[in-house]
């Protein structure tokens, strides 16, 4: 039953097993079971949903590149965006408090009415170490993109890649303001030789792992304005060393290995 629907709580499952087999145990005693059958409740990890079509895709791309070393993949400048809220990301928050304290101000966790809005970023990454970022409010249009690939990431190219020794790749997801037509213009006209890039892949990407590390660095923080929130986010950025870049990088073909294995389903990145 447990391995049915792996997502059926304990209680639900011992309810199941009297009504269905006349078994009468609590859910502690099904819990206990399951543990001896080494089930343990975890928590879910999140992961894009594929469709079937996504995964083909998926395990297409990574037998083009499977024979692609972590040299080549140093090769590549990684982008992509994030959001960054305000007031921190929802859900529990715990604090240290006596009995009576439960409204001191450093005991709370602010809120603003409609939420305190948030920041999007705009990254990129090579083995060498981090690019420039770019912060911005609101959604990343088409224009904005155009203005920021001008503004960021051609300084950002002498920075991540050495020019002299062979062309280099920009890595970009799917978004309609990457692949919108003023975009491919731009790159065309710039030399700029794309990566090609599975749907609903961010496992496969190893810039995203470094979204985790500026959020959980900002959450230790009170940022009480927007202004402060920015200049927390650029400080973090820069301070990524470029050891975990490399590193980062360098699982790669590890990645890509593990999608086919997979049969282009997700993986543990």
């Amino acid at each position: 039953m447990a391995l049915q629907d792996r997502k059926k709580s304990s209680k639900a499952l011992a309810a199941e097993l009297r009504e269905a087999q006349g078994i009468v145990l609590s859910a502690r005693s099904v819990r206990r079971r399951l543990v001896e059958k080494d089930l343990h409740g975890r928590k879910a990890r999140r992961k894009p949903l594929l469709t079937e079509r996504q995964k083909q895709l998926r395990l297409s791309w990574a037998k083009t590149y499977k024979d692609w070393t972590a040299e080549d993949w140093a090769k590549v400048i990684w982008t992509d965006e994030s959001n960054v809220e305000l007031f921190g990301q929802p859900g529990t928050r715990y604090v240290r408090r006596r009995p009576g304290e439960a409204y001191r101000e450093e005991c709370l966790i602010p809120t603003v009415k409609f939420g305190g809005g948030s920041i999007m970023i705009w990254g990129c990454m090579s083995a060498s170490g981090v690019g420039e970022v770019f912060l911005c409010e609101g959604r990343m249009t088409s224009r904005r993109y155009l203005d920021m690939l001008e503004e960021v990431l051609e300084p950002s190219i002498l920075q991540l890649v050495d020019t002299e020794q062979g062309n280099y790749f920009f890595q970009q997801d799917n978004a309609p303001c990457h692949k919108s037509r003023e975009a491919m213009h731009w790159f065309e006209e710039n030399g700029v030789n794309l990566l090609s890039w599975p749907p609903q892949s961010p496992d496969l990407s190893p810039i995203e792992n470094l979204w985790h590390i500026v959020k959980s660095k900002i959450a230790q923080h009170h940022c009480a304005s927007k202004t402060a929130l920015k200049e927390k986010i650029v400080e973090e950025w820069n301070a990524i060393p470029a050891a975990t870049c490399l590193k980062l990088v360098s699982s790669m073909p590890r990645r890509v290995k593990l999608v086919i294995k997979a049969g282009g389903g997700s993986i543990k990145y």
